[in-house]
């Protein structure tokens, strides 16, 4: 017949003549101390990767995600004012499609362009920005650092945009 944890505390804790509410009290204590070891140490795998004829030629450490980089943030836009047009950029960084809006003045309607350059100077991307809200998409761009200019009625504005 198994045994439990609990079951064999609480013999062991009567055999020394405890009174209930003091085994109570130190299975309770066990109980939150080892709870969590356990609770983290089994979210580990390890996966392994097998050649043609059976050898081993892959170990991978496979850590799950947890509560904590699960947080939902509220995602804010980068915001910069240029004359009387506030532009707003999100998410920054991006995984590959990135917003930029550009707040109307009236009777003025918004013209310019948005560029994106890579970290050498290449241009990646040339559009003319949109009334309400320009999407750009850079998934097939490999991940590092970009430069995005934004031209608004002759005035400039550079961005550092980060794809991860």
């Amino acid at each position: 017949m198994k045994r439990t944890v609990f079951y064999l505390f609480l013999r062991k804790a009567m055999h020394r003549k405890t009174s209930l509410r003091q085994t109570v009290k130190l299975f309770l204590f066990a109980v939150l101390i080892i709870t969590p070891t356990l609770y983290f140490y089994g979210q580990n795998k390890i996966r392994y990767a097998y050649d043609g004829a059976g050898n081993r030629i892959k170990r991978e450490i496979v850590l799950a995600k947890t509560r904590s980089m699960e947080i939902d943030r509220k995602i804010e836009p980068l915001s910069e004012s240029i004359g009387k047009r506030t532009i707003n950029i999100y998410p920054n960084p991006t995984r590959g499609e990135l917003s930029v809006s550009i707040s109307e003045v009236e009777n003025s309607p918004v013209t310019g362009y948005v560029s994106l350059f890579n970290i050498s100077g290449k241009m990646i991307f040339r559009s003319s920005l949109k009334p309400v809200k320009t999407d750009l998409n850079i998934e097939s761009e490999p991940d590092g650092i970009y430069l995005m200019q934004i031209e608004i009625d002759g005035k400039t504005s550079t961005w550092k945009i980060i794809k991860k």
